[in-house]
């Protein structure tokens, strides 16, 4: 009955031709190539897989560590589907830890700067697995590998901030808790690069010596002060 109704069509005379077969038999993901051309959606005929693989990622990983500046020193793990990159600092000490994940063909990022978790790289969310290309990954890759690290803002002319509110900066106004919470906090202390950070740093930063957030803190650590040189030991934050 196929064959007849193949031969009304016009198709072909006799028996099927592959060019026929092509066009009539549903491919790999069900649809034959006649159905696709008569509905109006975008329905790819072949199953196209966009994300790049371990083994192209690792690879790539590899040449640049090899032949790139930038990536001297830099370490490449294997973890259970996925890869770790390791980019380390002063004195061999861990600085930038990139995690690339696998979930079948989606792939995601984690990112830690001294162990503290990065929400965003270049504008990209972690934690989200999505199809990604090599292209892609090999521009992230190499953000993080030329990413400065957000200092926090130096306590430098702000000594007496640090001795009047210590470790932790919190909002003045008390939550639904009932809490003062806690916007910043002091590391580095008694360093030459002692500094408050902001709890929602960008921890990575670009052609710029701080990230937008920590900036902020200049006006606050000022107006603090002010208020403690002319006798008032609260300010609104």
């Amino acid at each position: 009955m196929e064959n007849s109704f193949l031969k009304t069509k016009k198709v072909f005379k006799g028996a099927r031709s592959a060019i026929a077969t092509v066009f009539f038999e549903p491919n790999s993901s069900g649809s034959s190539l006649a159905s696709i051309l008569r509905t109006t959606e975008q329905i790819p005929y072949w199953k196209v897989n966009n994300s790049a693989s371990i083994v192209e990622v690792t690879s790539l990983v590899k040449t640049n560590i090899t032949s790139k500046k930038e990536f001297f020193g830099v370490g490449i793990r294997e973890i259970v589907n996925g890869i770790g990159i390791t980019f380390f600092g002063k004195e061999c000490k861990v600085e930038k830890n990139l995690t690339i994940r696998w979930h079948d063909n989606l792939i995601s990022y984690d990112m830690n700067v001294f162990e503290k978790s990065v929400k965003k790289i270049d504008g990209i969310e972690t934690g989200i697995a999505i199809e990604r290309n090599l292209f892609e990954i090999n521009k992230t890759v190499e953000f993080v590998s030329k990413a400065k690290l957000c200092p926090g803002q130096i306590t430098k002319d702000f000594e007496q901030v640090v001795k009047l509110r210590g470790i932790n900066l919190v909002n003045n106004q008390k939550n639904s808790n009932n809490i003062h919470e806690v916007f910043a906090t002091l590391e580095n202390q008694g360093q030459s690069n002692e500094a408050y950070r902001r709890i929602d740093c960008d921890l990575l930063i670009n052609k710029i010596n701080i990230c937008q957030n920590c900036q902020k803190l200049k006006d606050t650590l000022t107006k603090i002060r002010n208020r403690n040189l002319t006798g008032t030991l609260s300010t609104t934050l």
